[in-house]
């Protein structure tokens, strides 16, 4: 008898992982989609109009998703380029994983689930629609900010926001951050942004963070240089500002007055609280006394 019961968890350990390998592997082709009639899956698509990977996702997976299901897929679509979609894709990303700034660009959300990234989206997200539409359809996410959204197109092509931040739109451009007033400071701040050439399988979610963080900073300005065109200077600020020489060279990484943000340092929070010490003083462009060959 003992030994029937020490078998049941096992049982039940292997059921799990069959249960979870069905939804997470194996080629599933849009055609071959079981699509139950009375099941409904909804989906929202966080994307950028200047991210490669994004458009790539929607022709290659996300139509052909929309051609087969019909009306049985429901797809909302976010540009996070737009001050309001970047505003709704960090309360969705806080209110799921209880923090903003560890998504990449694309991003898929369904339910209180995700996937981030050009490789994770074209893997898996076919086989967790499946799962989806077998358990009878899911729920958007349960997050205030995006069902305040009531009609997102689920077009990126379509009512395309400015492309750039504090155009024009339902968020505030500028703000106040504790007892550090932020609009109206006419001292500018400087910044570079080293970056990779190539964004693998995801964009670079610190642009996306720099572009956000000018609407509330107005007087920021970032150069944007790629890194391995500039591998001196990259590894001259590294050793100037402390930086461990493991971390000389990596990107993406920002250098804003005498503070140089690379890795775990390198969040959205990180770096508005960087900018929020230079609101009233003002950061100059420093990397430009740096003598390098």
């Amino acid at each position: 008898m003992m030994k029937t019961l020490r078998i049941w968890p096992i049982l039940v350990l292997v059921v799990f992982a069959l249960v979870a390998v069905g939804c997470r592997s194996g080629e599933i082709n849009a055609a071959d989609l079981e699509v139950p009639e009375d099941a409904v899956a909804r989906i929202v698509f966080f994307r950028a109009d200047d991210c490669e990977h994004c458009g790539r996702i929607y022709d290659e997976v996300i139509v052909p998703l929309m051609r087969r299901c019909g009306e049985n897929l429901e797809v909302k679509s976010v540009d996070i380029a737009d001050p309001l979609g970047y505003e709704v894709f960090l309360a969705t990303e806080e209110g799921l994983i209880g923090e903003a700034g560890r998504w990449e660009i694309p991003t898929v959300v369904f339910g209180e689930s995700h996937l981030t990234g050009y490789a994770a989206l074209h893997a898996d997200l076919l086989p967790q629609l499946q799962c989806m539409f077998r358990a009878g359809g899911n729920d958007w996410p349960p997050v205030e900010a995006l069902a305040q959204i009531v009609a997102l197109s689920p077009d990126p092509g379509a009512d395309a926001g400015s492309g750039l931040f504090g155009a024009g739109n339902a968020v505030e451009s500028c703000a106040e951050d504790d007892e550090v007033p932020v609009c109206g400071i006419p001292t500018p701040i400087f910044a570079l942004y080293l970056t990779e050439a190539e964004c693998g399988d995801s964009c670079d979610r610190t642009r996306y963070d720099l572009r956000y963080l000018q609407g509330l900073y107005p007087d920021l300005t970032f150069e944007e240089r790629v890194i391995t065109e500039h591998m001196d200077l990259a590894r001259a600020l590294g050793r100037r500002h402390g930086v461990p020489e493991a971390q000389w060279g990596v990107a993406p990484a920002v250098l804003v007055g005498d503070d140089y943000l690379v890795g775990d340092d390198l969040a959205l929070n990180s770096l508005r609280e960087t900018l929020t010490r230079y609101a009233e003083t003002g950061a100059t462009a420093t990397w430009y006394a740096i003598d390098v060959p």
